[in-house]
């Protein structure tokens, strides 16, 4: 019977090389650092003002908030219609629910 280390050991190193194959895998475009290369904007979220990320290109829409821990918005235009995403926690926090009343400001 293996022990727990012999079991653990391959495991870590399967879990390393998948995340690094990951990030290798990001394309170019695709950046982890912080969302600076994103155009702001400012919408109103029942009676408060937010600022947001616009995901105005196919890279930002597929970066979106990834590896965003801040509380702030992505709005992205598909279709003539926008997508809100929010960062974990946010609903909540903010008390947003399906009556609250979203309003573009500067988009």
């Amino acid at each position: 019977m293996p022990t727990r280390l012999q079991v653990l050991i391959p495991i870590s190193a399967a879990a390393v090389i998948v995340g690094v194959a990951g990030m290798l895998s990001l394309p170019s475009e695709v950046s982890i650092e912080s969302n600076s290369n994103f155009l702001m904007g400012t919408v109103q979220l029942d009676d408060k003002l937010l600022q947001v990320y616009l995901a105005d290109t196919e890279p930002r829409k597929m970066r979106g908030l990834m590896w965003e821990s801040q509380d702030f918005l992505a709005v992205s235009a598909d279709n003539a219609q926008y997508v809100l995403e929010l960062t974990a926690g946010y609903v909540d926090k903010y008390e947003v629910t399906e009556n609250s009343q979203l309003e573009l400001i500067s988009i």
